[in-house]
């Protein structure tokens, strides 16, 4: 997961060790979803993702993102996903440490996102050399 600074305490979200990720209960952890999700309030369809990443140390890893579409069948209490969709993805960012930034574009798999789902972003290395910020700019429009 992505950790939050300052005074918010808060745990990794972790989404599996597929190839692509798969949303893991929510039960005991309900708390730290919080900071990892947008919720989708009208159904729209993603035309874009871009990723500016960079890392802390003078060493990188290879870094994948996935965004993904998680849906659920509760409506005001959200305790389990009913399923996970890839909406965008890339094959992957090899960096080189903080001398410089990356702007990575990811691929459209599933661009339509219904109302009620929630949107997730994942970040995985393929290593330790480095601790990651991320901005994620995602495009869309209305359906």
């Amino acid at each position: 997961g992505v950790p939050i600074m300052g005074a918010i305490t808060n745990a990794s979200v972790t989404f599996g060790t597929g190839t692509n990720p798969s949303a893991p209960a929510v039960s005991n952890n309900g708390d730290d979803w919080i900071h990892y999700l947008h919720y989708v309030d009208t159904n729209i369809t993603v035309d874009a993702v871009t990723i500016l990443l960079g890392g802390t140390a003078a060493t990188g890893d290879s870094i994948k993102f996935h965004l993904c579409n998680l849906a659920t069948g509760d409506s005001g209490t959200v305790d389990e996903w009913s399923s996970t969709t890839i909406v965008a993805d890339d094959s992957g960012t090899s960096t080189a440490g903080y001398e410089q930034f990356y702007k990575v574009a990811l691929n459209i798999q599933s661009a339509d996102v219904d109302a009620g789902n929630y949107l997730a972003l994942t970040i995985e290395g393929n290593g330790t050399n480095s601790d990651y910020s991320v901005n994620a700019l995602v495009r869309y429009h209305l359906r």
